[in-house]
């Protein structure tokens, strides 16, 4: 025979250019198509969006200024136009209506539609307030402002502005941008929950610019118009993203902002002024469904509050009036505010208050020009994808351009191939090892027992049954390589291995009571890893049909028996493998998520996620009745996987499931031992490569655990019978 040639390197390279030219290729024509179908783009003109977004707002430059406790500040004593509408703050940096007040000062805070951002001075809530009341109405909000902001800001200008009445307004946003240390490239403090009290971070605020920190991925893929639009109509948080305005610090905004509202109460009582809280919506809640849900002020984050001490009044708008996204009059506010304030001082009710503004009804617009944007959308997000999956096939080879095999029916049916020559039905147990199966290195004898080859004569009287998966059957070794092979010639007794591959603790339980009676050993050893407790929360598990057991009020129940055979690999295929199983990208993508084996491997679940956590503790007491009535004694073994240690989380994980069993194993009377802190020895000594093959241990890693469970047996609470 002749050697083959090496590859000329032109032809290694010829795969993944194809794959980079052919994603390319679709990329480009699907931004070709998004400028042609769209009136706001253009065929010559390709801006940066990104760079377009980011541009500094003159306006906010003239009109706010930076703050080293609040993040910014309106200037003090600014007069001038913004969107052609005059803006005026007192020297006190307040909103200034033009006219002055009688009697007992209300002070209004919140963000820009307490401050009337985009209205004239006279035309603001709390100066249509100050009409309605004949007080001396003060407007202390700010654009941009989250609720802790605004609280901060209000701690600041009571004590100097003495007000009799406090009225906080907030929005929805106002609570999501607690989570904030940077909205539209301005930097602000944040505060965290620490117990039951809030951290303020990031004072003094960095007078630092965010706008230069867009990074490179940005600044390139920001000239694409398709990739801007679809990114912004996936929602406010992925706009943000792309824009790279926002810098999220933690996800408890709700907290945050209850606890921030919370500190009004202590500023109340300090300075002896009353507080109405008030909720408000913006233009976003009356667009669509799915902005109505989002929004979290349908139920205000008040302070706790002592019982007949505080209220939540609802009042009905008779009229909304918008104009440039802002409310364009403040009347309908102030009218609803009004009486609030009112009713408190003549029915003598407690300062302390909420108000919730209901949402009116709005008329719908046209769906028309809606139906066009979510099908570029949708086309747009279409070709991209099958760009991608275009180039994956070329890159694996020309014939995959070709063939569109459903990779998930491929998967399974190879799987129960492999099975049906080395498994049989079981009706207990749903599958055993077949009686008599030799290949590969594996022996199985006429009881489906892994074989112990060469086995010495005994030393010592007696026999070890042992219990447990892969690990313990031996998965990727040979017969002589297993655990409780070595086991054999370390302890002396004979060591019956009915591991078996892909069981569950609950088939470990079940096949310990059905061979006990039979066998009497002097000992079972147990082992588990901590994926065996899921797999009790599982009907059927690799295409296989299995036993469950499920938790009731007189103990368990065994379900599922007798099991049904084996059913055909693709009748168990859900709609979303139909679809969706012939991608190779989904594949791909899937790989490097959690979720791969869930969707290639064919379970069916019965019970609840971590109610297999649940079951450990009967399951123990079940198979110590077993063993007492035997008169054997049971030693509980856990061990782990491969990947534990290269994933600190897995591994934390386990070693929380797996001395979950262990506790439940003391419990019921057993002897127990952990293998972690051995293996994890002798993978530092030894590397991971030889303690472990492709998932299971090698002869080495699984000498060192026989030398453990021997040690184990030998000791004071394993006692000779």
């Amino acid at each position: 025979m002749t050697a083959a040639s090496p590859r000329r390197p032109a032809s290694r390279l010829r795969g993944p250019l194809v794959s980079i030219a052919t994603v390319a290729l679709c990329l480009l024509a699907a931004e070709l198509t998004g400028r042609l179908l769209s009136p706001g783009a253009s065929l010559l003109r390709w801006p940066n969006y990104i760079v377009q977004a980011t541009a500094p707002d003159p306006e906010h430059g003239r009109e706010m200024r930076h703050d080293p406790a609040l993040g910014h500040v309106p200037v003090a004593g600014f007069t001038g136009l913004s969107r052609g509408r005059p803006v005026t703050f007192d020297t006190d940096g307040l909103r200034d209506h033009g006219r002055l007040g009688r009697g007992p000062v209300v002070l209004a805070m919140g963000d820009s539609y307490t401050e009337g951002y985009r209205v004239e001075d006279d035309a603001t809530w709390p100066a249509a307030l100050q009409g309605l009341l004949t007080r001396d109405v003060r407007n202390g909000g700010v654009r941009a402002y989250g609720v802790d902001q605004s609280v901060l800001r209000a701690e600041i200008l009571v004590p100097s502005v003495k007000p009799a009445t406090l009225v906080f307004a907030f929005i929805g946003d106002d609570i999501d941008r607690t989570e904030l240390s940077v909205r539209d490239h301005v930097r602000k403090p944040w505060f965290e929950v620490a117990g039951d009290r809030l951290e303020l971070h990031g004072v003094p605020v960095p007078t630092t610019d965010s706008r230069a920190e867009i990074g490179l991925w940005r600044r390139t893929l920001g000239y694409s118009y398709v990739l801007d639009s679809v990114l912004r109509r996936l929602g406010r948080d992925s706009t943000e993203t792309w824009l790279g305005a926002s810098r999220r610090q933690h996800g408890d905004g709700e907290r945050v902002a209850c606890l921030a509202i919370a500190r009004l109460a202590t500023l109340a009582r300090t300075h002896a002024m009353s507080v109405l809280v008030v909720a408000l919506y913006d233009d976003d809640t009356w667009r669509d469904e799915a902005s109505r849900t989002h929004d979290r002020v349908a139920r205000p984050p008040c302070w706790p509050a002592r019982p007949g001490r505080a209220s939540v009044r609802s009042i009905r708008s008779t009229r909304w009036r918008r104009r440039a996204s802002r409310l364009s009059s403040g009347a309908t506010t102030s009218t609803a505010i009004s009486p609030a304030l009112a009713t408190r001082s003549s029915r003598g009710q407690s300062p302390r208050r909420c108000l919730l503004l209901k949402r009116p009804v709005r008329r719908a617009n046209s769906a028309r020009p809606m139906i066009a944007r979510v099908a570029l959308v949708l086309g747009s997000i279409l070709l991209t994808l099958l760009a991608f999956e275009l180039g994956l096939r070329a890159h694996r080879g020309v014939e995959w351009l070709t063939q569109w095999p459903n990779l998930v029916a491929a998967h399974r049916t190879m799987q129960v191939g492999q099975q049906r020559g080395r498994f049989v039905h079981d009706p207990l147990l749903g599958f055993l090892p077949k009686p008599g199966f030799a290949a590969g290195g594996v022996t199985y004898d006429d009881r489906s027992f892994r074989v112990v080859p060469d086995a010495p004569t005994p030393a010592r009287p007696g026999r070890i049954l042992a219990l447990g998966d892969s690990y313990t059957h031996g998965d990727e070794v040979a017969d002589a390589d297993t655990w409780p092979a070595h086991l054999t010639t370390i302890d002396g007794r004979a060591v019956i291995n009915a591991g078996v591959s892909g069981f569950g603790v609950d088939q470990m339980v079940l096949r310990g009571e059905a061979v006990l009676p039979s066998l009497r050993p002097e000992i079972v050893v147990l082992s588990l890893i901590a994926d065996d407790l899921r797999r009790a929360e599982y009907k059927r598990a690799w295409s296989v049909g299995k036993p469950y057991f499920e938790r009731t009020a007189t103990g368990l129940e065994l379900r599922n028996v007798p099991v049904p055979p084996w059913p055909a690999p693709g009748s168990t295929l859900e709609f979303s493998h139909i679809l969706l199983g012939r991608s190779l990208l989904v594949d791909r993508v899937l790989q490097l998520l959690p979720w791969h084996e869930d969707w290639r491997v064919d379970h069916e679940r019965a019970l609840p996620s971590r109610e297999g956590e649940k079951l450990v503790c009967p399951l123990m007491r079940r198979l110590a009745d077993a063993a007492g009535a035997t008169g054997t004694r049971v030693l509980v073994v856990g061990q782990y996987d491969k990947h534990v240690w290269s994933n600190p989380r897995r591994d934390a994980e386990h070693r929380r499931q797996t001395g979950l069993a262990l506790d439940c194993a003391r419990t019921a009377g057993f002897a127990t031992l952990d293998t972690h802190s051995l293996l994890a020895r002798a993978v530092a000594e030894r590397g991971l490569d030889a303690i472990y093959g492709g998932w299971h241990l090698t002869p080495l890693g699984n000498r060192l655990t026989a030398e453990a469970i021997a040690a184990a047996l030998s000791a004071s609470y394993m006692p000779t019978r």
